[in-house]
Order: structure tokens, then sequence, then C-alpha cells
């Protein structure tokens, strides 16, 4: 429709009612008419439907994009004032860092990329939705794309971190158990064992399932309680912890090695804690102080 304006008016008139058609009102002045005349003839391309959260000053928009599973995908672009020099700026939820640089008239080829890329974490994402579905997760909470981990229940009181590896994701992970000493002590000794059973061919539910030799305990027959102690210094299950741009929550992932203790602690608040103490020492990245309730020792890395 815009090509077939007759003169530059016309086309501001054209742009304008085919903008605000879309529920988008148009209050630019940074951008020139090549640059919006450019805009619009990629959006045509590529199709009005894919796109969303338009600003009015035409500065970012979010596209958004079905991967070969039909899962949902937005890449949110942040288009340059200096459009001719400067690349898009391109924002995904993905477990990867993207160099590549785009251009005004590369929405297309950004699109063609993109897909490209979220075919490449298939695998990976269906491995974690299969926990997802399967365990009773419990870190991260409503997980982004992005995510690598997850910390799962194995047994009361007793949880696996594993770090899955996106490019390789029917590896087997690197893995954390959290839990009192007597605990991941018993795990360990299985892990290790039976890890000679892990086979590729399977998902990392399927091994972790065999190896550990267990039906995972689900939520719907758990509370919190029964699988966490709250933090003995905030006396809450989660902490909200702010994590770059993104908000997590957390449970409490320390613990007094005194047996008679065992009390759990965020990691954050144990942390604030030992440095407000003025016996606490510190030595080669190490905090070294009292456990608020049994004052044995604990050492504490400064992440």
């Amino acid at each position: 429709m815009l090509n077939n304006s007759s003169d530059l008016n016309t086309f501001l008139i054209d742009l304008k009612d085919l903008l605000e058609k879309k529920g988008i009102f148009l209050s630019s002045k940074k951008y020139p008419l090549k640059f919006m005349y450019k805009l619009i003839n990629e959006f045509d391309e590529i199709g009005w439907d894919k796109i969303s959260n338009l600003k009015s000053d035409l500065h970012s928009l979010t596209i958004n994009i079905n991967d070969s599973y039909n899962r949902k995908h937005k890449l949110n672009l942040i288009f340059p004032y200096n459009y001719n020099t400067e690349a898009i700026e391109v924002k995904a939820d993905i477990p990867e860092q993207i160099n590549n640089k785009y251009y005004i008239d590369e929405l297309s080829n950004i699109i063609e990329f993109y897909k490209n890329i979220f075919d490449k974490y298939n695998d990976f994402w269906c491995q974690l939705e299969e926990i997802d579905k399967k365990t009773w997760v419990i870190e991260p909470i409503n997980p982004p794309r992005s995510s690598t981990y997850r910390r799962i229940i194995i047994e009361r009181k007793c949880s696996i971190n594993i770090q899955i590896n996106p490019s390789n994701p029917r590896s087997i992970p690197i893995y954390q158990l959290m839990g009192s000493d007597e605990l991941v002590q018993k795990w360990t000794k299985i892990l290790i064992n039976r890890q000679y059973l892990w086979n590729l061919n399977n998902t990392i539910y399927e091994n972790l399932k065999k190896i550990l030799d267990i039906d995972f305990p689900q939520k719907e027959k758990m509370t919190l309680s029964d699988i966490s102690e709250e933090c003995g210094i905030c006396y809450s299950h989660y902490l909200t912890v702010n994590n770059g741009d993104k908000e997590e929550m957390l449970l409490p992932d320390k613990q007094c090695k005194n047996s008679k203790c065992s009390r759990s602690f965020h990691y954050k608040c144990l942390f604030e804690w030992l440095r407000s103490l003025t016996t606490t020492k510190t030595s080669f990245n190490y905090l070294y102080g009292k456990c608020p309730y049994c004052e044995e020792m604990i050492t504490l890395p400064i992440n």
C-alpha cells in the first residue's frame, strides 16, 4: 500500500492511518522518513501479526516466533537512532550470548537466524520440560528458557541441583546435592557407584530415575516444609534476589554442619549475618564465622 503513495504527504498520511489501525499512535521525531519507510516495508514482509509492543517512537518492538515444536518465543529489538551505522540490539531468552550484528533492512534475516537458534535448543528444552513435568522443581520458580539448571527434590530434606549443558543436553550434568551431611553422603555414594548406567540415548530424567532408583516425590503429595526448612535468619522459605535484570526466588542452600543444630540459611542472609559480626574473619575469598544458633564455625565462600 505504501509503495502506491503518490507523494510524501500521502505517504505520511497512509503511514499514520496504517499504524493507528493497529493501535500505534506515531510520536517519533527522532527517525527520518527513510527509516520509517524501511521499517514498514520490513513489517509488510515478515507479517504484522508477528509484531507486538511497537513503541510510538518506533524505538523498540517485539517479534513473536514459534519454533518447530510450536513453543512461543519473543525477540525484543531496540533500534539505534544512528540506524545507518549502528546495529539493532536483539534480546532473546536463550542459553547463549549472540554477537551477530543486524541492521534496519535485515529483520527477515534476524527472524530466520533465531528460528535456527531456537531449533538448535529443541532437545535441551525437551529435557527441561520433562523434568519440570515429572519432578518437583523447587528452583528456579517459573524458569526462563535461558535457565540451564534445576533443583529437584529426591527425598524429604534433600535435593539435587543439576546444571545441564545446552550444547550436549543428554550428557551427565554437573550436580550438587543439598541437605544434611548424612543425606548428601548417602546420595553421593549412590551417584558415584551407579554413574556407569548413564545412557546418552535416554533423557536426563530417565537416567536420573534409573541411577537414583527412585520415584521422584511429587509436589501434590508433599508440602514445602517437608522438603526444606525456613531460613534461620529471615524465617522464610523463599528469598527474592535480583540476578541481573531478572528476579529469582531461592530456597535455603547453606546448612550448619553441627548435627545437633543443622539449621538452614539462605546464602545471602548468612553472608550478611557473618559480615555483621566483628569476630568473623576473611581469608582467601572465604568468610569464617559462627552459626547464629549454636556458634559452630561456618565457612562461606564469597561469591
